[in-house]
């Protein structure tokens, strides 16, 4: 027999502490798949936006377009810090420096044009994609939500 109490809403804390942990993961496992592969991997920021748009639903997350640029912006933040880091293990490794310490040392500039001779168009348009697929999946889940 199906439970029909009313759910206990999640604690406003919940989506902030998983989202961070979701950004952790996810650049924890694109930047050694850039790495092995040899590759910036823009392909990842589109399994990234579906991940954030479900973690976000799953933090118990209202939807709506306020959660839809929370997604958007999640994506955003973990192909840039996934990037950098790519950008920054290149440069640090023959220094023997790990991409983490590298990173520190790494200006913008720098990092800016070594992504852009390193990326393909396949990469800018993964990258680009990202966001406005993660924000696109959030309205898709909250609608899907409301009509069950």
């Amino acid at each position: 027999m199906p439970d029909s109490s009313p759910r206990a809403p999640a604690s406003r804390w919940l989506a902030p502490f998983l989202l961070t942990a979701y950004c952790t993961g996810a650049v924890a496992v694109w930047l050694p798949t850039a790495l092995s592969l040899g590759r910036q991997c823009g392909w990842m920021a589109l399994p990234v936006a579906v991940g954030a748009a479900v973690v976000l639903r799953g933090a118990g997350g209202r939807g709506g377009m306020a959660s839809a640029l929370l997604a958007a912006g999640t994506v955003a933040v973990i192909a840039a810090a996934a990037n950098w880091l790519i950008a920054a293990a290149h440069v640090g490794a023959p220094l023997g420096l790990t991409p983490w310490l590298s990173a520190l040392k790494l200006g913008p500039a720098y990092a800016l044009t070594l992504l852009a001779l390193a990326s393909t168009r396949t990469d800018l348009v993964c990258l680009a994609l990202g966001p406005p697929l993660a924000a696109l999946a959030t309205l898709g889940l909250s609608a899907r939500r409301r009509a069950s």
